[in-house]
């Protein structure tokens, strides 16, 4: 597993700017059509995080989400092995993997997320997700088992393999090419 790992990770690593733009307009783009209302978003806490440059870039959604109402929360490290979500934060600051996490805001309890959405490296067609290895998302989402779980990928990242018992499910994948649907899309 850690070679398909690295071999999507090399991936990743190639694609252009302008690669990642194009595909991220378009897998951002089905996703709202397949959505079609953001008002379920209202007043619903939602989970973002900030793309590493290489990932789909999220933030395209995030007026759409705006227009929504809905509350965003986003992650921040707390530990070598563990984050937690903050909401209402207005202040940023690179990490030590140098991604953006908030300075302030208040920390959410996992089972008060609603949705979120959560990176990943390699898909399966059932579902499950591997992450880069260090199982943050893993562990968040074993707390968090009410919140609907969506992710977005390349289609190269949707592979098949076998998940070991901590590897978390997500409930929708989107892509360029499709949406994979594992749970009743509902808020």
């Amino acid at each position: 597993m850690k070679n398909i790992r690295e071999e999507v990770l090399k991936k990743l690593k190639e694609l252009s700017s302008e690669e990642v733009q194009k595909y991220s307009q378009s897998v951002c783009g089905q996703f709202i059509h397949f959505v079609q209302d953001p008002k379920i978003f209202k007043n619903k806490k939602c989970a973002f995080y900030h793309p590493l440059k290489e990932e789909i870039d999220v933030r395209l959604l995030f007026d759409w989400f705006k227009k929504a109402r809905a509350i965003f929360c986003y992650p921040r490290l707390i530990s070598e092995c563990e984050f937690e979500m903050v909401e209402g934060a207005t202040d940023f600051k690179k990490n030590k993997w140098d991604i953006l996490e908030p300075k302030n805001g208040r920390v959410v309890n996992p089972v008060e997320i609603d949705f979120i959405i959560v990176p990943g490296v390699i898909f399966n067609r059932a579902g499950y997700r591997m992450g880069r290895g260090k199982g943050f998302y893993d562990r968040y989402l074993s707390q968090s088992t009410r919140s609907y779980r969506l992710s977005f990928a390349y289609e190269f990242q949707l592979r098949e393999f076998e998940p070991n018992p901590w590897d978390a499910k997500v409930d929708m994948l989107v892509t360029s090419q499709q949406v994979l649907s594992f749970r009743k899309f509902e808020l």
